[in-house]
């Protein structure tokens, strides 16, 4: 318990005292992006998934260090703490080429299948779950080297799909960490337990800069990471199920998506509210607006919180 805390705060300050610095660096360098969810041309510095990337990728690292040079805690797996370091520079590095460059869809969920390879090669994770309905299901050399890509895949996208609002992504990042640490925690995934702790500290910082009204977005790079390592917390400690149920808002969001080819969505700003364009629902957050006929970004944003707390709830159910 003791070294999870150690992670979090390590991230958390690692994270937080990198962004003011960023912030000015991206606005200096023209790394802008327009706020679509306010009246105007409001002009935000994004990308701030850069100090994310920085603050895991450094709380892993130390942890690597106690263990070789202090022999700190042989609960530590290093292979475990290693795979995620790896997943996590590699979707960071697909990240950062997609906002600097801005990849097709098609693309980033291709290269995004090789951020999940050193899960995959190392054979991380057990290919026996526990499946609602047909109970252990063993899929054998199927899952190192096909579930598992297409899983550290399909949450980098989904995660990337749902955002656009002020404080959402970085938010949804913490809420979700949080509820899969406990469950980490609870059955002694002690290297997945040590990644979101990390992945935790490091959305509550971003949250602070990255919340209403934003003085920094969070980027590809921010939102592709932090699904990444939902899925990769989830595979090393071999509890999937739980990661399935706290994408649930993520899954609502793509099939509201998927019959209109995956669109950007954001909202029409008025007199304070947000509603959807021509009155069509194209993702989650505009069929939010539909129903309650015009919201403020903030109660969006909370709307979809309480989703995602719903859905962590869920998850604690299922395995306590």
């Amino acid at each position: 318990m003791e070294i999870g805390i150690f992670c979090f705060f390590i991230s958390f300050l690692l994270t937080f005292l990198i962004l003011p610095s960023l912030i000015k660096a991206l606005k200096k360098a023209g790394f802008l992006a327009q706020d679509m969810n306010k009246p105007g041309k409001v002009l935000v510095p994004e990308m701030g998934g850069i100090a994310l990337v920085f603050g895991i990728g450094l709380t892993l690292i130390i942890l690597i260090a106690f263990k070789f040079f202090l022999n700190y805690d042989s609960q530590i797996s290093t292979e475990k703490i290693l795979a995620a370091l790896l997943v996590l520079v590699s979707i960071g590095f697909i990240g950062l080429i997609d906002d600097l460059l801005v990849l097709s869809q098609k693309t980033k969920v291709i290269l995004a299948l090789f951020a999940g390879l050193p899960l995959g090669v190392l054979k991380m994770g057990v290919s026996q779950m526990h499946l609602p309905f047909l109970g252990q299901v063993d899929f054998g050399i199927f899952y190192p080297l096909i579930l598992v890509p297409i899983g550290v895949s399909g949450a980098a996208n989904a995660f990337d799909m749902l955002a656009g609002f002020n404080g959402l992504e970085s938010g949804l990042g913490f809420i979700a960490s949080i509820f899969l640490t406990l469950i980490a925690f609870k059955i002694g995934a002690w290297g997945s337990f040590l990644v979101l702790v990390s992945l935790a500290g490091s959305c509550f910082a971003l949250y602070y800069f990255n919340r209403y009204p934003s003085k920094i977005f969070v980027g590809d790079i921010g939102t592709m990471t932090i699904g990444a390592l939902i899925a990769t917390s989830v595979i090393l400690g071999n509890f999937e199920v739980a990661g399935l149920i706290i994408f649930l808002p993520h899954f609502l969001d793509f099939l509201i998506k998927i019959r209109r080819k995956l669109p950007k969505t954001f909202g029409e700003y008025k007199e304070g509210k947000l509603y959807p364009p021509q009155n069509k629902a194209k993702g989650l957050g505009q069929l939010i607006m539909k129903i309650f006929g015009g919201i403020s970004e903030k109660n969006l944003v909370r709307v979809i919180f309480l989703i995602e707390i719903i859905s962590g709830i869920l998850a604690l159910l299922y395995y306590f």
